[in-house]
């Protein structure tokens, strides 16, 4: 069954990318205080600087802003550091509106003929 999602509803939608430091040997602790906060959208454990990758979804900056205050409240988080997602469709209707007449579609995938000015 193939589910299509309607552009105008998950344009609004607010995606970001959180990086996660945990004090040593509390993974686990963290992880299971993690997985239970709405708006973590999917979590990844990490082997370097950071301990753990968080997807998160909110409806707008205030919720996403309760989301953060929520992971860095969790005991043994030491460090956290956010950024924004955004969209690949609004990054290539940015590349039209660059080469304007040079794009054209190929095969259904959308190819700039030019380089960026």
């Amino acid at each position: 069954m193939l589910i299509r999602l309607d552009w105008e509803v998950t344009r609004k939608m607010i995606l970001a990318i959180s990086l996660i430091k945990v004090v040593p040997d509390q993974e686990k602790a963290v992880y299971y205080a993690l997985k239970d906060i709405d708006g973590i959208r999917s979590m990844y454990h990490l082997f370097g600087d950071h301990d753990f990758l968080l997807i998160l979804e909110a409806e707008d900056s205030s919720d996403l802003n309760q989301t953060l205050d929520k992971i860095i409240e969790v005991n043994s988080v030491s460090a956290m550091q956010t950024m924004l997602a955004g969209s690949s469709r609004g990054f290539q209707r940015h590349v039209n509106e660059i080469c304007g007449e040079a794009c054209r579609i190929d095969g259904g995938k959308e190819l700039c003929l030019n380089a960026f000015p």
